[in-house]
Formats: C-alpha cells, structure tokens, sequence
C-alpha cells in the first residue's frame, strides 16, 4: 500500500506515527481539491488549499477527537494572525501569494522603481493557515452540516459538470481531467454557500473584501471591570491594526453597509448555570464603552474583610467579584489578536475562573498564556494555578503542555523561581523512581502524557537566568541526568523522539560554568554515535547532536567544542544520509560564524556547499541558510556582502528550480532589506522578479486559459450590453414604483387633512352652547354668570372666534376664483388648520 506508514515512519514511534498519519490525510485530501478539482486561476489556489485541510480537520477529528480538531485550528488561527500584519504575508485571492510555491514575492515591482520586501521563509505555511482558518470562519457562518453538504458538492464537481461521461470506479477519465469540469473559483463558491443558506449577497461580498481581498488581521484592545454599586460591567474595546487592515475594513463597508462592526463577549455570572452572550459595537477611532447589566443578587450579610484576603488585591478582587470570567470573540469570528491589560487586578483571578470551569480547550489556552504572562510579572498566585492545570489528569494534554512551556518561559527570581519549582516536582513525580530518585525506565504507550513530559523537558531547557543570562543549574542538572539514565529496556515504543526533545533543550542551553559544559559536550558526542549501535528513524538522533554541538559553539567560546563539534560534522559527511549531511553543513555553518564572527562567511559555506547538489538539497542548505541570516537583522557584519555572493545567489535564482530559486530569492531580499546601498543586489532582486513573472505556480495544478477569439471577444461585449440593459430597466421600474408610493402617500395625506379641517368646521359654524347645570341657551353676547361648567366654553368660543376670522381675513386677500362652467359643480375648497383646538373643559 503506497499510503502506509510504514513509508514514512517506524510503528513504534508514537508520536511520529501520528504525524505521518496526518501528513498522509493531508496528501489524500490534495489529491481531491488540488489534483482532482484544481484552481481557476493562480487567485483561486487558497480554496483548493482551505478545502483540503479541512477536510484533514475532519480526519483529525475522527482519529484524536475535537479536542485535538480544536486546538490545530487556533493554532493555525494564530499562526496566520502573527503573519498577517500587512506587509509580511499578501491577500489570499492575489497572484503575488503564488507566484512561486514558496510564495516569497509579494512585494512591488523592483524594476519599476519599488522598494525591497523581504518575506520570511514560512509564508506558504502562513497562507495555508490562513486559508484554513477562512474556511472555518465560513463555516461558523454556514453550520457544520451545510459545510459537510458543500465540501461533497466539490468534491464530485467534475462528475455533476460531465454527466454524460461514465466514469469507471477507478476515477474520472481522461477527457475529464483534460477538461474545464474540475476547475473551481472563489466566486463559484461563495455563491453556491449563499444559495444553500440563503445569506445575503452583502455579507458574502463584505467577507471576501475582509478576509479573501484584503490584508492585514485586525487587534482588538479591551478591557473591563465590574461596578458593585451599578451592578453593572464595564466593557471597553478599540479595533486597531496595520493600514492594510483599515483599507480592508474600509472595503468591506463600502460593499455591505451591514458588514459586522461587533464582537461577542460571553460572560458567566456568580450563581447562573449557562454564560450569556452579549454584542459590542466595535469603533476604529475611539473606545467603545458599554454596560452590561449583572445579574441582582443579594447583598452580603457578612462583608468580605481585608484580613480574610491576607491584602492581597488578586484576592480582594476575587472574593469582591459576582462575575467568574469573560471571554472575547469565543466563536473566532474575527481572525484577529486579542490583548488585555496584564497588569489590571482582578482579571488573574477571572483566567483562573475560566481555567477550571471552561471546558474548551481554546479558552483554556488562553488562559493560560494570560496567566503566564502574569508570572512574568511576579504573580505568584499565577504559579499556582498553571502548577495546578500542569498536575490536573482531567485536562486536555495540549494544555496542560502550554502550562508547562508557560511555567519554564516566566520562571524567574520574582517569584523565587517557582515555576522552576513546579517542573522539577512533576519531574520527579512522573518520569522518576519514588525509591531511588532516579529516572525509571521509559513507557510511552500513553500519548498523552508522553507530550505532556516532553514538554516538561522542553520547558526546563527555557529556564534561563535574567541576572547571569545563563540557564539554571537545576534544570541543566535535570536535563543531564535525564539523558544519561535514559533506559528504553522493556517498552515496545521507540524514543527517538524524546531523546531527539532533550538534545534540542540541552542545545538552547547556555551552561553556567565549564564543569556542566564539558559533561553536556561529552554526553552529546556520546549520542552521536549511537546511531551505529540503535538505528534510529532517519538517524535524527545523530542529526539533533550533530546540530546541538554545532549552536552551542556558536554561542560560546571554547575551542575544544569546537573541535568535537568539527568531528561530529566531519562524522555526518561521511554517513551517505541526506539528513545527516543537512545536519553536518548546519553545524559547519555555525562554526564559521564563531571562527570569524561575520555571518556573510557562514552564507558562503553554505552557497559553496549546496553547488553541484540535488534540488532538493540544494533547497535545504539554502532555507537553512536564510533561518539563520534571520537570526543576526540588523547586524553590521550583514553590510559586506561581497559580490562573489551575490553572483553566486543571482545564479541559483536564474538556473535553479523554483524552490531553489524560491529560497535564493529570499535571501537576497533579505540582504536588500539590511542594505539598500547595494546595487548588485538591487540588480540581482530586478532579474529575480523579472523570472518570477514568467513562473507558473508548482504544486498545484493551474489553468491557464487560452486568450479569447474576436468571435468571443463580440459574445462577451454582447452579453454585458444586456446585462447592462436588464439593470436600467430595473432601475427605471424600481423609481416608478417609488414615485407611485410616494403620490399615492401624499393623496392620502390631502384626504386625511381635509377630513380633519371638515369636521372642525361643522363645529365652527355651531356658536351655541347649553350649560351643563342650568341648562339656559348661551350666546356670544349673552353675560352669563361665570361658573365652572362656562368658563372653559367661553374660552373655546373666544379659540374658534379668533379662527373664523383669521380664515375669514385670508379670504378677503385671496382674489375671486373664476367660476365654473354651467353644469359643473365648483372646486371643493380645502381648510388647512394651523394648530390643535382643545377639548372643552367640565
């Protein structure tokens, strides 16, 4: 079977297998939308993409859970987030995203007087995320089982589009896959969702323009706070972002005067089961401030003391608190950056709330890394919490791995090294022998909480001195020890992978003094040849210590590490692996950097080393090289580029393949980016992107269609003539009926006012008035005595008096109306009346 595992990875490496299970999902779900239904256009590659992941997702979901679906797809989220800031990744529907696989142009025209744009080397993974997570917020607006409908519409699209073709079961034909029954457009799309829901054309419209169109992912500012008095929360956000950001917020309000301007803050109140949803209005200028009414409860018999809290204001805030938590946009309908005031009391103890309530693993995440960022502060209490999620069996293992990275990033001499502490305690209590102390023999048949000690030992390798910029002793000691007792006696699972995470903690290290540096060096030229004795899976053990000698040599001054790092990559040539050799060009690389301190002779090694090499190696030695040149911007040593460098780039741009191209592209935008003085380079970057034009984009199966005949050409005119047409007499109707409407309106108008004047006058022309009491006939110029029951009739004869002859007086001004013609009655005169008369007073 050509999609089995066994192709990939050994059965017995847990972890690993997993991931070559996904990768093959992956494969089989580009082989539909990519190799089956592929793009329109070089603008339509985002959906082929989005559409293939998720319906990876779908597999995810099916092999781990929705736990696991969940916390891929915020990952994804804030991946794309993190590299959308306007300037680092393009719009999704753009031929700049894909004019090489890599998709690292994305720039203006060098050649047409622009400026430099240097992209990272993970821009295609950014804009797959990006494209994942686009198809998951249209399905949150769409519903998961509509979402399921429009996938397998898709899916079979070549079928529905050649219904006279008899495919066999083994696949469409070859008439069929030559044909334009597979292609798919973001249009097309898009409509076919509205049809099946019914959306509004200017919703679709206003989301393309925001998230397929534009650039750029907005952040959202807030903050809030409870008001015991008001019994009310105040909640204050401000919609910020990048100028590509504002310019796509503005086109999404020009097509759509509905588009979404609010984001959802669910709330869960003391003493109620459910949390409410409640909408904000979002402003791109100013806060936006709104009060959201608390739930009434009971004022407390017994108030809440300082003493009780022990002073502190953490505590002092939770106590005094009717609200548990709030959470912003828990949906992800905005595909944005969320940032809260760190420092504001009272929303520690809120994270801690929605840490041990919430049951969703992105809320917990969250939590999380806000509470991380609370002991960076010196929160102690922040300690206790991630040391608690850390040890809790009942949380998701993905979370319970970002308490422990949080935990060992903040471990700090503010809080007396307590997230140190809490690592070491699990250690100990997990992956050591309660007799003798020391590490018991490994078992990682339990997925789950071999990634949760992986990230243990991840984490102890962070822990780093603010004060000596070195890495703690204890958690070096622990480290060391780890990897010495190390014994995989008895477990079916292999431990290439968590041999390979402790090298990699041990490399991120800086040891405190020579003792722990030579045991560390020692230890890992041990595992260098551990390989020759137990073969691991594609020698990465080999390559980690390999890789681990070489950045600790670069990183400090020793030359006896030098010269066992030289052998390990001497070793790594000799090995005919290609792994091995990446690994030992890499350390080579590092060392030339600490022999003369100018990274340019590191990219030498590297262009040196890739010549007369594999395209795929050469593609390899070059993204490698560009990662590290990222590490050193700004650094001087990044202005003597010589022209022997730039020759050799310029060659591997124009003769190489589109990775490679691709890569050597980067770099040289890269050294454009750091010197604009260089007119090699600007050269070099001109004749790059005068052969990206002409580049079809790799990986994905493209249409390009043919140009259109003058027969066509006349169809096309011909079409938009009636089309154009169709639209004014539209318009022409629908300002008829709105004229209609609005006559018919007035002449009811007219009606109604004359009705009224007509009624009044009938009581006009009726001057006579009885009394209530007496009964007796009174007249304007009676004298009658002044009772009650008269008072209010003389005052409203005197008001229709001053009427009649202010109507009277107009009149007279009015000239004579000519006369009708015999047999015809004379025009009706209409009273308009000025004011409103009173009702007579008892």
């Amino acid at each position: 079977n050509l999609l089995s595992t066994k192709w990939l990875v050994d059965k017995s490496f847990n972890s690993g297998l997993l991931d070559a299970r996904l990768r093959i999902a992956s494969a089989i779900a580009s082989q539909w939308f990519g190799g089956i239904v592929v793009p329109a256009d070089t603008t339509d590659c985002w959906v082929v993409e989005g559409l293939a992941k998720y319906l990876t997702g779908a597999y995810v979901q099916a092999l781990t859970g929705l736990n696991e679906l969940s916390f891929r797809r915020m990952r994804d989220m804030r991946t794309a987030a993190l590299l959308d800031d306007g300037t680092t990744l393009p719009p999704l529907a753009s031929r700049a995203a894909r004019i090489w696989r890599g998709g690292q142009y994305a720039g203006p025209d060098i050649a047409a007087g622009g400026s430099t744009h240097a992209l990272p080397s993970n821009v295609e993974h950014g804009l797959q995320c990006k494209a994942s997570t686009v198809i998951y917020m249209l399905e949150k607006r769409l519903g998961p089982d509509v979402m399921q409908k429009v996938l397998k519409y898709f899916a079979g699209l070549h079928v529905r589009r050649n219904k006279k073709d008899q495919s066999s079961r083994a696949g469409p034909s070859a008439e069929v896959l030559a044909s334009n029954a597979r292609w798919i457009h973001t249009l097309q799309m898009f409509d076919h969702c509205r049809a099946t829901v019914n959306l509004g054309k200017g919703e679709v419209n206003s989301f393309l323009e925001r998230w397929v169109y534009g650039a750029g992912t907005p952040k959202l500012a807030v903050g809030y706070v409870v008001k015991r008095r008001k019994n009310v929360m105040e909640f204050a956000v401000k919609l910020e972002g990048s100028n590509a950001a504002a310019a796509a917020d503005r086109a999404a309000l020009a097509v759509a005067r509905n588009h979404r301007t609010s984001v959802t803050v669910r709330m869960r109140e003391e003493g109620r089961i459910d949390a409410n949803d409640h909408v904000v209005s979002l402003g791109t200028t100013a806060w936006q401030l709104m009060e959201i009414p608390l739930q009434p409860r009971p004022k407390d018999r017994r108030p809440k003391t300082i003493i009780e809290s022990g002073g502190d204001p953490e505590l002092i805030a939770a106590m005094d608190c009717p609200v548990h938590y709030v959470r912003v946009d828990p949906e992800f309908e905005w595909m944005g950056n969320i940032e809260q005031p760190v420092k504001q009391i009272g929303l520690e103890s809120m994270m801690a709330q929605m840490l041990e309530r919430e049951k969703d693993v992105v809320a917990q995440t969250v939590a999380v890394e806000f509470l991380g960022r609370r002991v960076e502060n010196g929160s102690m209490s922040a300690v206790l919490v991630l040391d608690k999620c850390l040890n809790s069996e009942n949380t998701f293992c993905r979370v319970r791995a970002e308490a422990a990275i949080a935990l060992g990033k903040s471990a700090s001499a503010k809080t007396q090294w307590g997230g140190l502490n809490a690592l070491v305690r699990h250690y100990r209590a997990n992956q050591c022998d309660a007799d003798t102390g020391k590490p018991k023999q490994n078992d990682f048949r339990d997925l789950a909480k071999t990634i949760v000690d992986e990230a243990v030992i991840t984490a102890l390798g962070l822990v780093v001195d603010s004060e000596t910029k070195r890495s703690h002793p204890d958690a070096l000691e622990i480290l060391i020890e780890r990897l010495t007792y190390n014994d995989n006696e008895g477990n079916p699972q292999s431990d290439d992978g968590f041999v390979t995470t402790i090298i990699d903690a041990l490399a991120r290290s800086l040891p405190p003094n020579a003792a722990t540096l030579s045991t560390i060096v020692e230890l890992l030229y041990l595992y260098v040849q551990r390989d020759e004795r137990f073969p691991s899976d594609d020698m990465c053990v080999t390559c980690a210590a390999i890789r681990a000698l070489g950045l600790l040599s670069s990183s400090i001054e020793s030359k006896e590490l030098r010269s066992i790092a030289a052998k390990g990559a001497e070793l790594g040539f000799v090995l005919e692996k290609q792994s091995a050799f990446l690994a030992a060009a890499d350390t080579k690389m590092y060392l030339e950097y600490a022999k003369s301190k100018n990274v340019i002779d590191s990219l030498d090694f590297m262009l040196e080393c890739a010549k007369d090499r594999p395209t795929a190696t050469q593609s390899a030695l070059l993204w490698s090289a560009y990662d590290y040149l990222q590490t050193f911007r700004g650094s001087p040593s990044l202005q003597t580029v010589t022209p022997k460098v730039l020759k050799e780039l310029r060659d591997f741009v124009l003769y190489g393949g589109a990775e490679v191209a691709s890569a050597a592209f980067s770099i040289i935008s890269f050294l454009a980016s750091n010197d604009l003085s260089l007119d090699e380079v600007r050269e070099a970057i001109a004749i790059a992107i005068k052969r990206a034009g002409d580049q079809v984009a790799v990986g994905v199966a493209v249409h390009q269609s043919a140009p259109r005949t003058a027969e066509e050409e006349a169809k096309r005119a011909e079409k938009e003539a009636k089309r154009a047409r169709k639209r004014e007499r539209e318009l022409a109707k629908r300002s008829a009926r709105e004229a209609e409407d609005l006559h018919a309106a007035e002449q009811r108008r007219r009606d109604a006012e004359a009705a009224y004047v007509n009624a009044m006058a009938e009581h006009v022309e009726d001057t006579q008035t009885y009394s209530e009491h007496t009964g007796t006939m009174i007249t304007p110029g009676d004298d009658a005595p002044d009772t009650p029951a008269t008072i209010g009739m003389k005052r409203e004869r005197e008001s229709v008096k001053s009427f009649v002859e202010t109507d009277s007086a107009v009149k007279a001004e009015v000239p004579a109306a000519v006369e009708a013609p015999a047999g015809e009655e004379p025009p009706k005169k209409v009273k308009k009346l000025t004011f409103k008369l009173k009702k007579p007073t008892a």
